[in-house]
């Protein structure tokens, strides 16, 4: 009865609309489906023929709550990208020998990124290094996480991430960087994996239209391993020696226009070091880049008694978008202020102890028929610092200089 009323109803409305002088389609409706005698012919014994028109009809007829639900089930959508860059570089290796010496050597890096959509509003994202060297298999995965978006103001995310800390460089995707300043290749404050880059977190972002995007990731502490138990005095963390509590890491950014500043706090070690850093991205006409500024304020115990070594990190990099020639240029500074001691930080180029500065420039080459697929690059670095050249005396340092010049081809496929 409900559906011989429904029709009657609607054969009503139909007649009414006709007699108002205003179809369907001018009220801005679909107009109703049109069947032809071809779609009313059935053979003897046989089923009628399910032409277009009367499958678009059947599928009118599904129950509102079906149709609802079909809606929920997106189709899958996934995304595989290649990222590498291959290059030659020659320079010396003042660093590594301790004297000046002249060789060349082959770069070569590549990463795989997978983005698989497993149902609306949740994704899975990896980005690994396929040539990494590390005995470690985590070593290679930067990132390996599940995003979970339940609104326009609120998300979470679980696994491997990037951390907040070293502010846009240390986003920034290491196949498209000539020189990674000193701080983000081997001084950031945790000791996960990568110096420090990425590890295993807990991550929740909260969004405000006028107060711009708030971040919260939980990671592990800096744990101190000593050489008895397998680890190396690169592992540095004095206070937190039994891993006693997760780490809180908070990034604030805003957007305006091309125009992004955000600033980026953490406590760590047991709450007795604090990482404070702030810097802007800039994507404005032919220009684009970053200004990062990081203090790194870090405890240690000498003789029992807690002191602190404090680094400072700055970075700068602008390119210059000019058509098929990208000019670039990039330079970082880190400093570290420290008693007279070797700088505790020494876990890279075993020696550093004070003022690293690292220049880089050169330029791109793009064209209209390789696109993004191959981007052939010259460039040249110049980086200078102040080492411990004596491990015995703390007092003994020396100023050293590398240059290296590079000429390469990176893309994404």
């Amino acid at each position: 009865m409900a559906r011989i009323a429904f029709i009657i109803i609607g054969s009503a409305a139909l007649l009414g609309t006709f007699a108002l002088g205003q179809t369907e389609e001018e009220a801005g409706k679909e107009p109703p489906t049109k069947i032809g005698q071809e779609d009313l012919k059935v053979e003897d014994g046989a089923a009628p023929k399910k032409t277009p028109a009367l499958k678009k009809i059947e599928k009118k007829k599904s129950p509102p709550h079906i149709r609802r639900k079909l809606k929920r089930v997106p189709r899958g959508h996934h995304e595989i990208r290649f990222d590498y860059n291959f290059g030659i570089n020659y320079g010396d290796e003042s660093f590594q020998s301790g004297e000046e010496k002249k060789a060349s050597e082959m770069t070569s890096q590549a990463y795989l990124s997978v983005f698989q959509k497993l149902k609306t509003n949740t994704n899975f994202h990896a980005y690994v290094d396929l040539l990494s060297d590390s005995d470690q298999v985590i070593d290679a995965v930067d990132i390996a996480k599940v995003d979970r978006k339940f609104n326009s103001h609120f998300s979470f995310s679980l696994g491997r991430n990037y951390l907040n800390v070293g502010g846009f460089e240390n986003k920034a995707l290491r196949y498209d960087e000539l020189a990674v300043s000193s701080y983000t290749a081997y001084q950031l404050p945790f000791s996960d994996v990568n110096g420090g880059r990425s590890a295993t977190v807990i991550q929740s972002d909260v969004s405000f239209s006028w107060l711009g995007d708030i971040s919260l990731q939980i990671t592990e502490d800096v744990v101190s391993i000593s050489e008895e138990d397998g680890g190396s005095d690169a592992d540095w963390s004095y206070m937190n020696t039994r891993q006693r509590q997760p780490v809180g890491i908070v990034q604030w950014s805003v957007s305006f226009g091309q125009i992004v500043p955000q600033i980026q706090v953490s406590s760590y070690d047991l709450n007795h070091s604090l990482y404070l850093g702030a810097g802007v991205g800039f994507d404005l006409w032919i220009l684009s880049g970053y200004f990062d500024y990081a203090v790194d304020q870090r405890a240690y115990r000498d003789d029992e008694e807690e002191k602190k070594i404090e680094f400072s990190n700055m970075v700068a990099k602008i390119e210059f978008d000019l058509g098929a020639v990208v000019p670039f240029i990039k330079y970082s500074q880190l400093t570290a202020e420290q008693p007279d001691i070797d700088g505790l930080g020494n876990s890279s180029e075993d020696s550093f102890d004070d003022n690293s500065i690292t220049m880089s420039g050169g330029f791109y080459m793009k064209s209209s028929y390789t696109g993004d697929a191959f981007v052939p690059y010259l460039g040249y670095m110049h980086k200078s610092q102040n080492i411990n050249d004596n491990p015995r005396d703390p007092l003994s340092v020396e100023a050293v200089t590398q240059e290296t010049y590079t000429i390469g081809a990176k893309g994404t496929l």
